[in-house]
């Protein structure tokens, strides 16, 4: 019985193929898909349009005794106005017609121009490569205005002769070993202590202002203010004095920690032999001094100062032991990136 069942089956199969290959399998032609995509695109029209005018450019050129167009408004005094000024710094004020990086840069390339600051819009203060450029900026069809940047517009109006704290800013065209330099010039110009990093200079003491104004190694200068210690602050807010009048002996001993800044003074008596390690191979440089602002042994005695010079600066965690990752340019002040994974 089943033999004949599958003689039934093969007999239908063979009569059936013939039909089978009888049946059309062409596929549709290439333009009826796409007549037929194309029926499923519908087109719309917007029901309103309008144009938006851009936005207007503003030709103030901002400065911290005021704000001022060069060509509508009166150039204001300055404490110390130098009209070729320009001829013993180089440096100057450019206003462009438009604000884009087209007509900046060829600017840049057709006077070999070096840019150090926006003073807003398409202002810019600029270093020029020949003094005489400056006569033919000016007439440049890219150009609205140009002038001298006065010296007196690259000093606070707050600074003053009593002022003991000095922020200068040096210009970014100034090389990292000119640094060392501006620092003892600032001494001669009659400073107690000057230091130089890449983008700040520090200064104490009664500087002559008018010097300082004049140097075109310095773009801006203002009043700063002296750092002082207030780890006792800090210990405070955390609730530390708390902590140290129980006898729970929550101290930091037994811990080690770890921090990321510019440096450690390993010699400094608040931390002194209590330095796990000192890593140097995430910087810029193999030294791990903190030889510029010292903020990273700020840091350091923050967490595990144990207040020997004075018990007011005190750390969080004063037997605790620190590791440092120091990451600071000690010829620049420079700060280093990390370029690989730390782990601790």
């Amino acid at each position: 019985m089943v033999a004949a069942r599958k003689a039934f089956f093969v007999l239908v199969v063979m009569l059936l193929s013939p039909m089978a290959s009888a049946v059309d399998s062409s596929q549709p032609a290439e333009e009826d898909i796409l007549e037929r995509a194309s029926s499923n695109w519908h087109s719309m029209e917007p029901t309103d349009t309008f144009q938006s005018p851009l936005k207007s450019l503003d030709y103030n050129i901002h400065l911290s005794i005021g704000s001022f167009d060069p060509l509508n408004d009166e150039i204001p005094k300055s404490r110390l106005d130098d009209s070729l000024d320009f001829r013993q710094t180089g440096m100057a004020v450019v206003q462009l017609n438009h604000h884009t990086g087209d007509s900046l840069y060829d600017l840049v390339d057709e006077y070999g121009l070096f840019i150090l600051d926006n003073l807003g819009g398409p202002s810019w203060v600029v270093r020029l490569s020949n003094p005489n450029d400056l006569a033919k900026i000016q007439q440049d069809d890219s150009v609205r205005w140009a002038g001298s940047m006065m010296p007196g517009w690259r000093v606070s109006s707050d600074v003053t002769s009593s002022t003991e704290y000095i922020s200068s800013v040096p210009a970014v065209d100034l090389k990292s070993d000119a640094l060392e330099t501006l620092a003892h010039d600032l001494v001669l110009m009659g400073a107690d202590e000057a230091w130089c990093g890449q983008h700040l200079c520090e200064v104490k003491g009664d500087i002559n202002l008018e010097s300082l104004a004049r140097d075109g190694r310095i773009v801006w200068s203002e009043p700063a203010y002296e750092l002082k210690l207030t780890n006792a602050v800090a210990r405070a807010i955390v609730g530390i004095p708390e902590l140290s009048n129980t006898t729970l002996g929550l101290d930091g001993s037994g811990e080690k920690i770890t921090f990321t800044d510019t440096g450690i003074d390993q010699d400094h008596p608040d931390i002194v032999g209590r330095i796990a390690g000192v890593y140097t191979q995430f910087g810029l440089d193999p030294s791990p001094a903190d030889s510029n602002g010292g903020h990273g042994t700020h840091v350091a005695l923050t967490i595990a100062g144990d207040g020997s010079g004075d018990s007011s600066t005190t750390g969080i965690a004063p037997a605790a032991t620190v590791v440092a990752y120091a990451l600071e340019h000690d010829p620049t002040g420079v700060f280093g990136r990390l370029v690989q994974s730390m782990t601790c």
